[in-house]
């Protein structure tokens, strides 16, 4: 399992604790991962569509991260 033990591995820098995770946990932890970035991913559409309403300006990246924090503050 290459990306578990590159995990692990990341965790142990971060913390300095070993990460003994069950592929169980490492799995629920990626599907968490993947629902998040989805979210945002809606959320930038959702932020675009009212963009465009109010005359269509282009999105900068700048716009994008605010609606990924505002997202976050939810």
């Amino acid at each position: 399992h290459k990306l578990l033990q590159a995990f692990e591995q990341q965790w142990f820098q971060l913390s300095g604790k070993p990460a003994r995770l069950s592929t169980q946990s490492f799995n629920d932890l990626a599907r968490e991962q993947a629902q998040l970035l989805f979210r945002q991913v809606i959320q930038m559409a959702k932020i675009e569509a009212e963009h465009s309403k109010s005359g269509g300006q282009i999105l900068t990246f700048e716009d994008m991260q605010n609606g990924v924090r505002g997202l976050d503050e939810e």
